[in-house]
């Protein structure tokens, strides 16, 4: 069993990026070194693809509606997460184990039990293709500061916890690239266009989907970019998650250093995904798709036996008690995650026959709430405006190009999903049938299609 765990959480990094997960970028040799060295999930998913309701809920093992938060704030408030409720920090730190925060927090109370180290922001050079904002200055700022304590010569069993900002700065990029700036110079290298970039049938969506450039300034932002504009937006993607893979490597030299290397189990994952250009998908809001669902999750080193990829099917809501488990702490009962430690340790079966994904609001200027039902082979999707609905045969139709919810072929396979996603509602006593969406009218007004996009949108009005 490891002494020590590492565990290292990136903000906003798609698995479909990484070339470990079948993705297309050439900038993350370190993440992809203990890729292949290690074991890689390759079928991880978030349970809400927005960073304060994921954050809260992978701390605790519980799901969004279950820790109420179910926002990132502002016209949306969330209550603080209980000190009484267990979390990772409190649960490893009563086992005996030093429990220490580095980085990003907006966890409304779900790191409870770390200690919390506080830093400003360093301000670095930045590329004119590829402006820095906050996110990375505070990266620069949380890797100096963990360096510094690894190296301080660590002697008791640790959980240290780093959050790293990138690859985030996507979204600050997005809007220096909005209608009525100067546009950014475009990158040297410019990455293809995903193949469901235009072919999708759009009209065949749900309403909440349909306008998001209605809900979501990132996507009113990006609404009429040409398509060079959205290849230098998979550049700058790349570009910033080989930032975070520069900070990763940082970190492990110094972890090294400290001489704690080989008694470590390193975990990487990330609170979800992005766009990536797929449906012409800016950052993330209210839609499932794999790119701002499916997450990297990595684990490497001490106590790893079993290397490779594992295709189980599995959830951040995993996390927890995966980690009491390595960590000889108690779990609480009646989580819906479970330890995938076994899959390491004996190459053992860890999957789900089901996983769930949540979303409600992102500030609360629209209120769209939906959730996703992801089985084995199959992908179903609702949302409480006008009950719309989306399944897709992730075999058959890996990107999502084709909703089945009218194929008269797949109404047995929906009724079997519906019931699942009903079963689902009340073993976890999920208040979704009965929650309420909000969208002004002027919110759905234009004809439906991101390229259709005509002034604002709701958060910027």
């Amino acid at each position: 069993m490891p002494k020590n765990i590492l565990l290292v959480i990136f903000d906003q990094l798609a698995a479909q990026a990484l070339p470990a997960f079948g993705g297309w970028v050439r900038t993350a040799p370190h993440i992809e070194s203990l890729a292949q060295e290690g074991l890689c999930f390759q079928r991880t998913y978030t349970n809400y693809p927005l960073c304060a309701p994921s954050r809260a809920s992978f701390w605790t093992g519980r799901y969004p509606h279950q820790t109420g938060v179910i926002s990132n704030g502002r016209l949306f408030s969330n209550p603080e997460v209980s000190p009484e409720v267990p979390s990772i920090g409190s649960l490893l730190s009563e086992s005996g184990m030093k429990c220490i925060h580095f980085g990003k927090e907006h966890d409304f109370g779900g790191l409870h039990g770390f200690e919390k180290v506080q830093t400003e922001k360093i301000v670095v050079p930045s590329e004119p293709e590829f402006p820095l904002n906050g996110d990375t200055y505070k990266d620069e700022a949380t890797v100096q500061a963990v360096c510094s304590w690894l190296e301080d010569e660590v002697k008791e069993p640790f959980c240290c916890a780093v959050d790293i900002q990138n690859p985030h700065n996507i979204c600050g990029w997005v809007g220096e690239n909005s209608l009525g700036k100067e546009p950014l110079p475009v990158p040297e290298h410019l990455p293809e266009l995903p193949p469901n970039f235009s072919e999708f049938d759009f009209e065949n969506r749900p309403k909440p989907v349909q306008y998001i450039c209605c809900a979501h300034n990132r996507q009113a932002q990006s609404s009429h970019w040409d398509e060079t504009t959205w290849r230098s937006y998979r550049a700058a993607y790349e570009y910033y998650i080989g930032l975070a893979d520069a900070h990763l490597s940082r970190i492990l030299d110094s972890l090294k250093k400290s001489g704690q290397y080989e008694d470590t189990l390193i975990i990487l994952t990330a609170d979800h995904g992005d766009g990536m250009g797929h449906h012409r998908h800016s950052t993330k809001h209210t839609s499932f798709y794999e790119q701002t669902t499916r997450i990297p999750l990595v684990v490497y080193g001490a106590g790893v036996e079993q290397t490779g990829s594992c295709d189980d099917l599995v959830s951040l809501l995993d996390l927890l008690p995966t980690l009491t488990d390595i960590a000889g702490a108690k779990t609480p009962d009646g989580l819906p995650g479970h330890s995938l430690a076994p899959a390491w340790q004996e190459g053992k079966g860890v999957g789900h026959s089901r996983v769930i994904s949540q979303w409600h609001t992102e500030w609360g200027f629209t209120v769209e709430p939906g959730r996703m039902l992801r089985t084995d082979r199959f992908k179903y999707c609702v949302y409480r405006e006008g009950d719309g609905e989306e399944l897709y045969d992730m075999t058959e139709d890996p990107w999502e190009q084709k909703n089945l919810v009218n194929s008269p072929e797949h109404q047995t396979t929906l009724d079997e999903h519906r019931k699942i996603f009903l079963e689902y509602v009340e073993e976890e006593r999920d208040d979704f049938l009965t929650l309420d969406w909000k969208a002004d009218q002027r919110w759905r007004s234009h004809r439906a299609g991101y390229t259709e996009h005509v002034g604002v949108a709701a958060p910027e009005a």
